[in-house]
């Protein structure tokens, strides 16, 4: 009883404490990147995972289960978000204890949520990531963790709702929804060796995407972005509604709609030049193609906002601080997944917020100018042609581009440029 009541007066002190969102998205990535830093040690022996695990996966996986935690808590307390996500934040702290205890009393240990086939899954599952007498499973510090933070959030709806229903399903939701992210990977590559060794081609960490073979990593960031955009939205709506309600009128509208049309545009070209690496048996091509839409979406609106804040215009009741946090978060979502493509893509990412930042810098004020701004918008439009054709590129450059892509530039750049001129009449 004594231990709750602390517990309780630590939870009231954090759910009333004042943070902004962006001191509170940079604290978030800190704790992950510390807990990836201790890992090096713990598990790849001072060895640093590849950039890809590194800035992307891991970074993804860590949002994911935050994010999950927060809506299930949520669902199961009532509770206002805000107050959840403060209270939340230090005890994912808790995410530090793995590699801690792996080093401290164990000398390290490889950590792998799950290793097996996937129908020993269910049997993990009830033996709390064991693997019954073999030495498979997670390792002791993995459980430590998982414990400890099934338990604080077990203990925050108890006394929230006093329901030991409710807490004990919480419980059980919270480590269901561990179980599923940590077995992810592992089910995946699993099946992919039985198709591979089937011989049906369609392996899903052995086969090519787009004619280029790509590492395990990378096929798990594109299922993993699409879920941490969904929870993050999720998150952001049960915070508040209306200004989710803003953002996606931004992220969906007419002009966003035309971007997606001009990529789709570029890799209908590149299916022209390279039909041959098209193919619809290939489940991770469809992830990469949503992937390269989320991208271009985000980028779009972190440019809009950008707009917003330099022409001082409010958009849809919200301030200029909310138009900062929303730009932000645009920026980090239209360049995770573009690395997730590929890198040539993520550079004309990066361009295109370059055209963008040049337009708006005090030091040039060329979005005043109705003529720059029209070119402007005309070469990223040109921009958007080449994401989707270097996208699906093989070789991954614009060498010696094909007429038809050269026609579709010209072309995109002067209707465009015309489309700006008009908008900007109007």
């Amino acid at each position: 009883m004594r231990f709750l009541n602390a517990f309780k007066r630590i939870v009231t002190h954090y759910e009333n404490s004042r943070i902004s969102l962006g001191e509170y998205a940079v604290t978030l990535y800190a704790i992950i990147f510390v807990r990836l830093l201790v890992e090096t040690f713990s598990d790849n022996r001072g060895n640093f995972a590849e950039y890809m695990h590194y800035y992307i996966h891991y970074p993804l996986f860590f949002t994911l289960s935050f994010c999950g935690f927060a809506l299930i808590l949520r669902d199961f307390t009532g509770q206002d978000m805000s107050k959840i996500l403060k209270a939340l934040l230090p005890f994912f702290t808790l995410i530090l204890v793995t590699p801690i205890v792996d080093l401290l009393f164990y000398g390290g240990g490889d950590i792998n949520y799950f290793i097996g086939p996937p129908y020993r899954i269910f049997h993990s599952y009830l033996n709390f990531y064991g693997m019954d007498g073999l030495n498979e499973g997670v390792t002791p510090g993995m459980r430590v963790q998982i414990a400890l933070m099934i338990l604080s959030a077990a203990g925050y709806v108890w006394i929230k709702t006093r329901s030991a229903f409710k807490t004990i399903m919480s419980a059980l939701t919270c480590y269901s929804l561990l179980f599923a992210l940590g077995w992810m990977p592992q089910v995946l590559s699993s099946v992919s060796n039985h198709f591979a060794a089937t011989g049906e081609g369609i392996g899903l960490f052995y086969s090519q995407t787009l004619g280029v073979a790509r590492k395990p990593s990378n096929y798990i960031s594109m299922l993993l972005f699409p879920m941490v955009a969904s929870a993050v939205a999720a998150c952001f709506s049960a915070l508040d509604v209306k200004k989710t309600k803003s953002f996606t009128s931004t992220m969906f509208s007419r002009g966003q709609l035309s971007r997606a049309v001009i990529l789709c545009l570029g890799i209908w070209l590149g299916y022209a030049q390279f039909p041959e690496i098209f193919s619809l048996k290939q489940p991770m091509m469809y992830l990469l193609f949503l992937n390269m839409i989320l991208c271009v979406l985000f980028t779009g609106a972190a440019s809009k906002t950008a707009e917003y804040i330099k022409q001082k215009i409010e958009f849809h009741g919200l301030d200029k601080d909310d138009m900062k946090v929303m730009l932000h978060a645009c920026m980090l979502f239209s360049l995770m997944p573009a690395l997730i493509v590929s890198y040539p893509f993520f550079c004309l990412i990066l361009s295109y917020h370059a055209f963008t930042a040049i337009n708006l810098s005090k030091v040039f004020d060329l979005w005043k100018s109705r003529h720059a701004g029209s070119v402007i918008a005309g070469l990223k439009s040109v921009l958007l042609i080449w994401m989707g054709y270097v996208a699906v590129n093989p070789k991954g450059n614009l060498y010696n581009l094909p007429s038809t892509v050269n026609t579709a530039t010209v072309i995109v750049l002067i209707l465009a440029a015309i489309i700006a001129w008009r908008s900007e009449k109007d």
